[in-house]
């Protein structure tokens, strides 16, 4: 409406002068009756009509659709204004203008049960006299006090935020006895002691001020608003185009494309084709001569909008529904993109064209796993299968990849989990062996994939583990991303005991903790330098640990 006026003030050489300035700082009704009273501002509403009408035969394909939808935010303010104000005629005048968008927008409920409706309250002085003289005095809506007189409700929310609250608040009938006919006494008595609060509160003088100012009346409140406004319309002028101009190509606000004449025609003649599909429906209907039955399926107008301008297709990937959108107009674009400069297209189409390249994003735009399953089955087929491990030989174990493995009896403890690890990697008979963890940092590349892996989980977030701790379910625990560098830490301080360092015999362990390593024997445990990895990933971490290690390494599978 901001940039009309403007756009309307800048077409008139002479206007009438209006100073809304005291009405905009301090808005009152006897400064708002003075001016809307005045000569000048009916001169000036009387062209200002004539400019619109002007702008809705004649205006841009843009400028009109815009004023339908500034035509919707009038009507849902009127019907606001209707119910706070307790307005009869009014009410029923934004009914009846609902209906034709109802019936546009396909919506069926409110078009098959509004036009009935709207009969009823018609036809109320004949029918129901008493009922149509206390909604023209503004009974239709309920005022709970003096100090707002814009303050009524609809009923149904009046009783809302009365009886019921009251009701299953504190001191309702919520948890007040278990016998029906005690809680029958509460509500039969429930208005009998509203009125006995009310004239306590009166008596002890704790009624509310009449003195009322809405908090977005408050000058303060208006010159914040109106400092918005003014960005808006500047972004609109500056950034997206200006729907007032005549020369407004009419394109979508959030995405740039132009709409066809299909989709031009249907928003801007979407209410005279909802009024025909409101006078079809009357004729076929509810008429003396109805050609089919009241209640059956309504057919949809189905117009075309913006959002039909971007084809949706669904392609289905291993039992997943992808939905892909495809722009209608990208073609056309790198077309004209071919004329202007010097591109060959042939070149240009052997190229992704969607936002991400494929080989790194999904169709959500999220990071595309790698397959390393592959990678692990071609060298799978070089492994000669033997009947003994080598002798001399260094074990290196995917910490992770064990303790997946595990099948932890529910109700034991971590304590029993860390001797059955300690088992599984000592197995082997090496004399050195090397257990590797994966490292788990807040901010990762692989974060998404785990967030993934969780949505469905529901086990429990362990912030530090004791051995006396029971697991109510290994798999759900370790389903939580959190929970595993927590198990790992704890893990390795248990290696790092003498009770396990014991039992190691002529063995010597190397394990990893983040980025740490440590070198663990029977005498001593102590942190090993040249080990110390920053990688996150224990496949690679791995491959530095048989480095080191030397001479013959082994995986156990």
């Amino acid at each position: 409406m901001r940039l009309l006026l403007k756009e309307f003030e800048s077409s008139f050489q002479s206007l009438p002068a209006v100073n809304l300035e005291q009405l905009k700082l301090d808005p009152n009704q006897e400064e708002f009756e003075r001016v809307m009273n005045s000569h000048e501002f009916r001169e000036f509403g009387d062209q200002f009509h004539v400019y619109v009408k002007g702008m809705k035969e004649k205006g841009s394909f843009l400028g009109r659709f815009w004023l339908s939808y500034l035509e919707l935010c009038k009507l849902m303010l009127n019907l606001i204004y209707a119910s706070r104000t307790g307005s009869w005629e009014l009410y029923l005048s934004c009914i009846e203008e609902v209906i034709p968008w109802a019936f546009a927008y396909d919506r069926q409920s409110y078009a098959r049960y509004l036009i009935p409706f709207l009969d009823d309250m018609r036809h109320l002085p004949v029918r129901m006299p008493e009922v149509y003289t206390a909604f023209d005095k503004g009974h239709l809506s309920v005022q709970m006090g003096d100090r707002n007189p814009l303050g009524r409700n609809e009923a149904d929310k009046t009783i809302g935020n009365t009886i019921n609250r009251d009701c299953k608040a504190g001191g309702g009938y919520i948890g007040l006895s278990a016998n029906f006919a005690a809680t029958q006494r509460w509500v039969l008595n429930v208005t009998r002691r509203g009125v006995y609060r009310k004239l306590l509160r009166e008596h002890l003088s704790i009624t509310p001020s009449q003195t009322y100012i809405h908090k977005a009346l408050a000058p303060a409140r208006i010159k914040e608003d109106l400092k918005a406004v003014g960005k808006l319309v500047d972004l609109l002028e500056d950034v997206f185009t200006n729907p007032c101009k005549e020369d407004a190509v009419f394109t979508s606000l959030s995405t740039g494309i132009e709409a066809t004449t299909e989709v031009s025609d249907d928003l801007l003649q979407a209410k005279s084709k909802g009024k025909q599909a409101a006078n079809d429906f009357v004729v076929n209907r509810p008429s003396s001569n109805p050609t089919s039955d009241y209640f059956n399926t309504l057919k949809k107008d189905k117009l075309k909008s913006f959002k039909d301008l971007k084809v949706v297709r669904k392609v289905r990937n291993k039992d997943l529904v992808l939905p892909l959108r495809v722009d209608r107009d990208v073609f056309a674009r790198m077309a004209l993109l071919g004329q202007s400069r010097q591109i060959d297209m042939k070149v240009v189409f052997t190229y992704p064209l969607g936002p991400l390249p494929w080989s790194l994003a999904d169709p959500y735009g999220l990071p595309r796993k790698t397959g390393k399953g592959k990678l692990y089955q071609q060298l799978e087929r070089r492994i000669t299968v033997t009947e003994k491990y080598p002798e001399n030989a260094t074990s290196i174990f995917d910490g992770m990849a064990v303790l997946q493995k595990l099948k932890i009896p529910s109700g034991a403890t971590f304590l029993v989990v860390t001797k059955i690890v300690f088992e599984v990697v000592t197995s082997t008979g090496s004399r050195r062996v090397d257990v590797v963890f994966d490292v788990y940092r807040d901010v990762s590349i692989k974060n998404v994939e785990r967030f993934k892996r969780v949505s469905t989980s529901d086990g429990v977030h362990y912030k530090n583990i004791l051995p006396a701790y029971t697991v109510k379910s290994w798999n759900k625990l370790l389903s939580v991303t959190a929970n595993k560098p927590e198990i790992v830490k704890f893990l390795v301080s248990q290696r790092k005991t003498e009770a396990f360092r014991g039992r190691l015999g002529n063995r010597t362990m190397y394990v990893t903790t983040e980025d740490q390593c440590w070198r663990v024997d029977t005498a001593t445990c102590e942190p090993v330098p040249e080990l110390q990895c920053n990688h996150e990933e224990a496949d690679t971490r791995m491959v530095l640990h048989a480095r080191h290690a030397g001479g013959t390494c082994i995986i156990p599978l």
